[in-house]
């Protein structure tokens, strides 16, 4: 077969000319700024609605008491006087390994919980008078009506500018006027830490002797260091990282553990007569659920507020302080 001459010069592709640009879509011209017209600010405006929203719907309630308690409870004085462990567990009968854990407590603590009343008021009268250590019976459902504390915010030249805000379970801080209250008539110092510490509970892999079984691993501990002050018409909470010293007495200027730790030894030079407790720690106890137990990954909070609540209380009405509170007559959750 022959083959057939073609000529390139007619099947070779001629280069294209560009389109032309019209005037409105000149590629070299700047464009002009535009004024924004009111929707994109609207959305802004929305958005922020819906944001200040959201965080005002978001309450954290306090911890309420201990559950299971008994009615009644005993309460000593905490004299850290080792040498009355074997005349208190004489007085109730109780074994001397309790008894010595309460005589070297240097804070008020619970004895004994019982059903009746009649028996611990005649322990209470005989430790009394036996030992002059103050004893006191109380009914343990009268603790949820002393109302929920004050969160101290700061100070002011006239008070302390005071929050109902649980702000110490991490409430969040909302830009508020607080309430202005006197800082007087406090006769309570109840100090101490309360533990908190965090777990995830993570389900084996299918390579474990135990496939499907979860593992609960500590992540992470942190303690909030508080000072609650006791008055007979009012409850104020103090909490390191969440008030603001500036202008409390005995302030230190750049450090806020310092602050406390000179507010708290200037209490009695303060409020003359005052009873100030011994440090105690709440240690965690309990457990909370911080995400849904059915995913793959959960995780816990295991905190010591229900017991330091309780603390706090009973100490409150062991010294004979009024249950009611002019500041905060809701109580506590039971």
């Amino acid at each position: 077969l022959s083959a057939v001459p073609v000529d390139r010069s007619t099947t070779r592709t001629q280069p294209r000319s560009p389109d032309p640009v019209s005037p409105k879509h000149d590629l070299t011209e700047v464009p002009k700024a535009v004024a924004l017209e009111s929707e994109p600010v609207v959305r802004e405006n929305f958005a922020e609605q819906m944001l200040s929203g959201v965080r005002a719907s978001l309450t954290v309630e306090a911890a309420g008491l201990p559950m299971g308690r008994r009615p009644y409870v005993l309460v000593v004085d905490g004299r850290g006087d080792i040498e009355l462990a074997q005349p208190l567990a004489s007085i109730t009968g109780l074994d001397h390994v309790t008894t010595r854990m309460v005589a070297a407590s240097e804070w008020d603590r619970p004895l004994l919980w019982a059903v009746e009343r009649e028996g611990l008021e005649s322990m209470a009268q005989k430790i009394s008078q036996q030992l002059g250590l103050g004893a006191s019976v109380h009914e343990t459902s009268s603790l949820a009506r002393v109302g929920s504390p004050r969160t101290v915010m700061g100070w002011e030249e006239k008070g302390v500018l005071t929050t109902d805000k649980p702000l110490w379970m991490g409430a969040p801080v909302v830009e508020e006027p607080g309430e202005l209250m006197p800082f007087e008539n406090v006769s309570l110092a109840v100090v101490g830490q309360v533990e908190i510490r965090r777990f995830l509970e993570q389900r084996r892999g299918r390579w474990s002797r135990n496939k499907g079984s979860t593992e609960r691993r500590e992540i992470s501990e942190r303690r909030v260091v508080l000072l609650d002050l006791h008055g007979p018409f009012c409850f104020l909470r103090i909490v390191l990282g969440v008030t603001n010293f500036r202008g409390a007495p005995h302030f230190r200027e750049g450090s806020g553990v310092l602050s406390m730790k000179a507010l708290v030894e200037g209490l009695p030079e303060l409020f003359p007569g005052m009873h100030v407790e011994g440090k105690r720690v709440a240690h965690a106890q309990g457990a909370k659920a911080m995400q849904d137990s059915e995913s793959e990954r959960s995780s816990f909070e295991i905190t010591g507020w229900s017991a330091w609540e309780e603390h706090t209380r009973l100490c409150r009405v062991h010294r004979g302080l009024s249950l009611e509170l002019a500041s905060s007559p809701v109580g506590l959750p039971t």
